[in-house]
């Protein structure tokens, strides 16, 4: 059953969105995940917290999202991220992505 993934990220100061090596990662991400699950990433942030990073997509079901986060790519860009990004939270909604 398709899910929609909704992921709560956070960057750690001094770090911001218009940063060069945040910019590139984000790109990565946005590449290589969606390559993976067939899916486009969308990106907000709080207007509020500027640091706050949503991220939004879909998976055809929760096991593609799991092979995903076990996989060598993934891996790797959470090495990268782990310089200048929190994880804050990870959740599976039971909504098709595309509907």
């Amino acid at each position: 059953m398709p899910v929609t993934e909704f992921a709560s990220l956070s960057l750690i100061p001094p770090n911001t969105l218009s940063d060069s090596h945040v910019i590139d990662f984000f790109s990565k991400v946005s590449s290589w995940q969606s390559s993976s699950s067939g899916y486009p990433l969308t990106f907000f942030t709080n207007p509020a917290e500027p640091a706050e990073i949503y991220l939004i997509t879909g998976w055809d079901d929760v096991r593609a999202h799991e092979r995903w986060i076990a996989s060598s790519r993934n891996q790797e860009l959470l090495q990268i991220a782990e310089a200048f990004l929190n994880i804050i939270g990870m959740v599976h909604l039971g909504l098709n992505f595309n509907e």
